[in-house]
């Protein structure tokens, strides 16, 4: 609902559409990349290296991306 965690926020960074980056990704997709995330553990970070978009697995699966958050 926020485009990320905690963590998330307190390193200034958020969750987007990948289409649209100005809007958050919804709850649904936000589950869903958390379930691949958690499954998969560090190989789905591991991929952030070996792709051109450096997006990791559970990123594409969703169509998300990480990207620094406006300071407000």
């Amino acid at each position: 609902l926020s485009g990320g965690t905690i963590g998330h926020k307190m390193n200034n960074i958020a969750v987007k559409r990948e289409i649209d980056q100005s809007r958050n990704i919804s709850f649904i997709n936000a589950l869903i990349r958390f379930a691949f995330k958690s499954f998969l553990g560090i190989i789905s970070l591991l991929t952030v290296t070996g792709n051109v978009k450096r997006k990791a697995i559970h990123d594409m699966v969703v169509g998300s991306v990480v990207v620094y958050a406006r300071k407000v």
